[in-house]
């Protein structure tokens, strides 16, 4: 060799030799570059994990489907380059289901630490809204739900942290419901509802003058109640607005320019906030608009707080269209 090569360099040259080697043959075919340039070139995902690859992997393959195949250290040739105490671990695995395809293996550099990053996600894009749903209901399982699936202004977006530390971001932009009378996936008619809460500026003055411990409370019945609703696949939306002091009444000239109106007698109804629900019947809404009038005010007692329930109207299309 022109260069002294180091010991760790070495191992690790062997190590990549041997992880190459263990690979399926398949997976040897597609590393190959092809004459027509880079048009067989990939990219696949390829997570580490600490010990729980096997474990993760089964996981996900509950979830997608597929084939897994998964070579431990001790049944590859990297068992003559590794400690006995890698030997349980996975040197590679495979799942693969149609276009989808994932690799791994566990973390086998027992001399350096492993770093998960928040910064790189799995991205799943595109097909049905039915078919996202599910796949996110399936990675919920044990999960931190930072976005619940919900309309954006780009489609339908969510995203959470899997139970093995592995970051999913879930994208379509088909509509989040479907035409009316059409079935969702447990079989009902699919409705969209939306549950409007209502109240006077005198009211929202007597919330604002509850104790910590009484909004905490309340707050924190919603908060389950809202996870509770998004673990089920009912929960679309939901978002407090200001304070009443800031509402405005607009009405437009003929020359196109507003005319606002911001003063109001103290009794006049206001929309403080909004849910948006997507079950299986009219009762199933009535049931969620229940639990969010009953929710604790000081001391424990029941607000009470009116609950207007609308369902979303949707209008069939003519058969000649």
């Amino acid at each position: 060799m022109g260069k002294a090569t180091s010991r760790r360099r070495f191992v690790g040259s062997a190590l990549s030799a041997t992880a190459l080697a263990a690979l399926p043959a398949s997976s040897m075919a597609d590393a190959k570059m092809q004459k027509r340039g880079n048009e067989m070139t990939t990219l696949t995902p390829y997570l580490l994990f600490d010990g729980k690859c096997q474990q993760a992997m089964e996981f996900y393959k509950s979830c997608f489907g597929g084939e897994l195949a998964a070579t431990k250290v001790k049944d590859s040739p990297a068992k003559d380059f590794m400690p006995a105490s890698q030997h349980e671990r996975i040197v590679n695995a495979r799942l693969r289901n149609g276009k989808l395809e994932i690799s791994a293996s566990d973390w086998l550099r027992p001399a350096q630490t492993a770093i998960r990053g928040n910064t790189v996600c799995l991205y799943l894009s595109g097909g049905t809204l039915e078919e996202l749903k599910t796949l996110c209901k399936g990675l919920s399982d044990g999960a931190e739900v930072t976005d619940p699936l919900k309309e954006q202004f780009f489609g339908t977006y969510g995203a959470l942290n899997d139970k093995f530390g592995v970051r999913w971001m879930f994208q379509t932009d088909k509509q989040s419901y479907p035409h009316h009378g059409e079935p969702n996936d447990i079989g009902a008619k699919a409705m969209k509802y939306i549950l409007l809460m209502s109240g006077t500026k005198a009211g929202v003055d007597t919330y604002r003058a509850w104790s910590q411990e009484d909004i905490g409370a309340h707050m924190a019945v919603l908060g389950r109640m809202s996870k509770e609703l998004t673990e089920s696949g009912e929960f679309v939306a939901t978002q407090g607005l200001a304070g009443p002091n800031e509402a405005k009444v607009v009405r437009g000239e003929k020359n196109g320019m507003p005319v606002t109106d911001g003063i109001f007698p103290e009794s006049k109804e206001f929309l403080l906030g909004y849910w948006i629900v997507d079950v299986a019947n009219p009762e199933r809404a009535y049931a969620i608009a229940a639990r969010i009038s009953a929710a604790p005010g000081p001391g424990g007692t029941p607000t009470n707080v009116p609950i207007e329930v609308r369902r979303f109207a949707f209008f069939e299309q003519s058969k000649s269209e």
